[in-house]
């Protein structure tokens, strides 16, 4: 059972200027609508193997992102609400 549910998204191809729209300009692409992803959020008693990997790994990287955002040699090029990551994490 899940508490919230998204669209389904279909999967695109870049025929070109995938590497271009890093840096702001324009891309060609194509839907394909064969493929397919959705976002769903899961009630935490209802996780099971792969999900609690999952989870533990993202919560991982969250404490990584805030250290490296927190010394003072390095900076981010953006900027993360890290109390709303880690509640929904």
């Amino acid at each position: 059972m899940t508490t919230a549910s998204f669209p389904y998204f279909n999967a695109k191809i870049l025929l070109f200027g995938e590497y271009s729209l890093m840096v702001g300009s324009k891309a060609l692409s194509m839907p394909l609508p064969l493929f397919r992803g959705q976002l769903t959020f899961s009630k935490e008693e209802n996780l099971q193997g792969v999900e609690i990997q999952s989870n533990h790994n993202l919560l991982q990287y969250a404490r990584a992102l805030k250290k490296f955002s927190e010394d003072k040699k390095e900076s981010l090029t953006v900027s993360f609400d890290f109390d709303k990551l880690f509640h929904d994490l």
